[in-house]
């Protein structure tokens, strides 16, 4: 994959009406990711050659402003082009197995990533979890994503099972949704057994989390010039008590959590059947809401991994204060039984 750096934009006068906004814009074989704020600051990615070229266009007020959207939304664009599949999850890893942190917004997916990785898991890939070993063949006949035929908001423009905060664009002709023929490309599996990529070594956090953990020693570091409407910083990951695994991992389990519960004092843990952990899947293939990848595709993907590891649903009690006690929990009894 190449990726270089473009041309400086000029201001845009079409302020974003809320605190970030996002547009996924295709012309014909070119795929352009295109942020914008209430500032007027623009970034614009430019994804060619069937996603192995990626150039960067912007006007923020420091080339380094456009590293956080490369190595996520921008990475699983052009990775989801290049016929590879992913989910939108957390991988740590313990003892040379990856296990997957999944959730809706708000239902602790960071917070619980980094307790585990306070309690000594080694942190593998935040937010985007790509299957290693599974490609979906002959690139020359796979057209990649095509956005959804609709408009969407949400406050952050967050990528994932959400839709984004912005209009989706398109030019030129597209296949109806989910649509794939006889000429789509096969699947093609090395081993038997779905295996995580590595991501970067940086994890998203809000900075007063690590007080409520009692992690120390950690210096957190500004996504960005420009403050994010969250306040979310990056935690360099070798700080933390179990480090970055560099390496693909094998899969180990999924945990999919489900909306906090203000009754809880401890998780509570289900482990589901393959067939309603494949259905649970689907929901967190990253970008479905903006990408709109061949259901078939997806299909193969969730059954795939729901029949070869356990899934467990999960929901964690609502006060933060009890997340270090609940990552325990569940290394214990689901990790390192």
């Amino acid at each position: 994959m190449f990726i270089e750096k473009g041309q400086k934009l000029p201001k845009t006068l079409d302020h974003c009406p809320l605190p970030y906004g996002r547009e996924w814009i295709v012309e014909h074989d070119r795929f352009i990711i295109r942020n914008h704020d209430q500032n007027g600051y623009v970034i614009e990615y430019l994804i060619t050659n069937r996603g192995s070229h990626i150039t960067v266009n912007q006007n923020w007020p420091v080339w380094e402003d456009s590293v956080f959207g490369l190595v996520n939304m921008v990475m699983g664009a052009a990775l989801t082009i290049q016929g590879r599949s992913m989910l939108h999850a957390c991988s740590l890893v313990d003892d040379g197995r990856s296990f997957l942190i999944m959730g809706e917004s708000g239902a602790g997916k960071s917070s619980l990533s980094v307790a585990l990785a306070a309690e000594g898991l080694a942190a593998h890939s935040d937010d985007i979890a790509v299957i290693h070993n599974l490609d979906f063949g002959d690139k020359s006949k796979n057209p990649g994503p095509h956005p959804t035929d609709q408009t969407g908001t949400s406050p952050t423009g967050e990528p994932g099972p959400h839709p984004p905060a912005s209009t989706i664009k398109s030019s030129g002709p597209h296949p109806p949704r989910s649509t794939e023929t006889s000429t789509s490309p096969q699947p093609v599996i090395t081993g038997t057994h779905p295996v995580i990529a590595p991501g970067y070594p940086r994890i998203k956090v809000k900075p007063e989390l690590l007080d409520t953990l009692g992690i120390t020693g950690v210096t957190p570091i500004r996504i960005a010039s420009v403050e994010s409407p969250e306040g979310e910083r990056w935690l360099d990951t070798d700080q933390l008590a179990g480090g970055t695994y560099r390496s693909p991992a094998p899969l180990g389990a999924i945990f999919l959590l489900r909306e906090r519960s203000g009754k809880a004092d401890a998780p509570q843990v289900r482990r589901l059947d393959p067939m309603p952990a494949a259905v649970a899947l689907s929901s967190h293939i990253y970008g479905t809401a903006w990408f709109n990848p061949p259901g078939p595709r997806n299909l193969f993907l969730c059954t795939y991994i729901a029949g070869r590891v356990p899934v467990y649903e999960v929901t964690l009690p609502d006060d933060l204060g009890r997340i270090r006690a609940s990552a325990r929990h569940l290394l214990d009894h689901y990790i390192r039984n």
